[in-house]
């Protein structure tokens, strides 16, 4: 590597991943650490445009809006890695980013969310999933039925293909016969212009 590429490299721009936007304690902690960090952070953005825009329904405030699941799944690691013991540090992130995130909610919200669901809340809930239940089962029915209209296409197409060629071979036999036996009916007439 020459010297010009080593001083473009030293002045490129750290990019967004780059080790100065982690926390000491991320950088001494095992790789999983900063894929965890990097998820906590992701969701923290994610619920946080989420209370900007008044989408506080969808949040579940009853453990805490960032848990362990999400993070495991958002980070594609086991949910076996966020534990107390393991990562102390990360684990105080988290509480940290979910308190901060509860400062954010509106004073009406955090009071709303607090208090429990009524019957009518369940039965409104209930009624959605259904509704959302069958939306997918229609999804799926015409996923399934537009795949077996292509097959069936499919298979049509492939036998009027074979077919074609059939034909095609049959046309070229008959044009051989005919070739042969306009050859025969010009021997015959000269033979007959011969007698």
């Amino acid at each position: 590597m020459n010297q010009s590429m080593l001083s473009s490299l030293k002045k490129a721009k750290p990019t967004a991943n780059s080790a100065s936007q982690y926390p000491d304690w991320v950088l001494a902690s095992p790789p999983v650490t900063k894929k965890l960090f990097d998820a906590i952070n992701a969701l923290y953005e994610e619920i946080e445009y989420k209370i900007e825009k008044g989408f506080i329904e969808d949040i579940d405030w009853s453990l805490g809006p960032i848990i362990k699941c999400n993070i495991a799944i958002k980070a594609v690691v086991s949910p076996s890695n966020i534990r107390k013991d393991r990562q102390p540090k990360l684990y105080d992130f988290i509480i940290l980013k979910n308190n901060e995130l509860k400062e954010l909610l509106p004073s009406k919200a955090q009071k709303k969310q607090s208090k429990s669901k009524t019957k009518k809340d369940y039965k409104h809930e209930i009624k959605s999933l259904k509704n959302q239940l069958k939306q997918n089962e229609n999804e799926k029915y015409k996923e399934f039925f537009n795949q077996i209209i292509e097959n069936h296409l499919t298979t049509k197409q492939k036998d009027l293909a074979l077919k074609n060629e059939k034909l095609l071979l049959e046309v070229k036999n008959h044009e051989e016969t005919i070739r042969n036996l306009r050859e025969k009916l010009n021997q015959y007439m000269k033979q007959l212009s011969n007698i």
